[in-house]
């Protein structure tokens, strides 16, 4: 998909602008055929039944939020297939350094260390993987592969940069580590032991911040529902959007 100039008797792509998707052409599908940016061709064809949003670009349309939120749970489930699995080894390993030559940590600390700090970097690396990387090489995390979803640049349709892909896992996956058990009981168990024991003030921190966690998820969703783009505030940020071809969702 391009468009194409012979130069030289050699075929070379002619220099085109590339359209923003603000641009009242993108949105009214004036756009001719090959004069939107390779990026936004995803190989194969749109399915038959066409779909509300209007598309970036012929073919595209914006990604629906029950499919993105439906995507992000698949994403969660494997971070968290993957964090079982490497906890018990990552736990004997910590067992294995901190042996009890090691006793000026104190068994409190070994214990945070082991059963609470360790899990939470072990989902944030699980999560990091799952979504920065597959966003930079796939332009999709797996749960969004699954339902034909492309997280892309807002403009042309590309892979996320390092930068954009780093903060948007930091402002879609960063709250759900904190959200885990995991985290919760960390979170608690860290300000008790600072506070010498202060189990309510422990309780209570603990609490609000997985209220301000779960109101984040709350203003992402209501962020995605009212842009007609279907752009949250994370995708604002991060410069990126979310869509998929046109037609049913895989």
């Amino acid at each position: 998909m391009g468009v194409f100039g012979r130069i030289g008797g050699v075929e070379r792509p002619v220099q085109r602008d590339i359209p923003s998707l603000d641009s009242k052409d993108v949105v009214d599908r004036r756009l001719e055929p090959g004069a939107f940016p390779l990026g936004w061709d995803f190989e194969a064809g749109p399915a038959t039944t066409s779909y509300r949003r209007q598309p970036p670009v012929p073919g595209v349309v914006y990604a629906e939020l029950p499919l993105r939120a439906a995507a992000f749970l698949i994403d969660l489930t494997l971070v968290g297939v993957v964090g079982g699995i490497l906890s018990p080894a990552a736990q004997q390993l910590v067992d294995a350094v901190l042996s009890a030559d090691a006793a000026f940590l104190g068994i409190t600390a070994r214990t945070a260390l082991e059963f609470q700090v360790l899990p939470i970097l072990i989902h944030a690396g699980s999560s990091a993987v799952v979504a920065v990387w597959f966003w930079l090489r796939f332009r999709a995390t797996p749960g969004q592969m699954m339902l034909g979803l492309f997280t892309v640049t807002r403009t042309e349709g590309l892979p996320l940069g390092r930068s954009q892909a780093l903060l948007r896992w930091l402002l879609l996956f960063g709250p759900a580590t904190i959200l885990t058990g995991s985290g919760s009981a960390a979170l608690l168990y860290l300000r008790a032991a600072v506070a010498e024991g202060d189990a309510r003030g422990a309780n209570l921190v603990a609490a609000t911040i997985t209220v301000v966690a779960l109101a984040w998820y709350g203003l992402l969703a209501a962020s995605i529902a009212g842009d007609r783009r279907g752009r949250g505030l994370h995708d604002k940020l991060a410069g990126s959007v979310v869509v998929r071809r046109d037609g049913s969702p895989s």
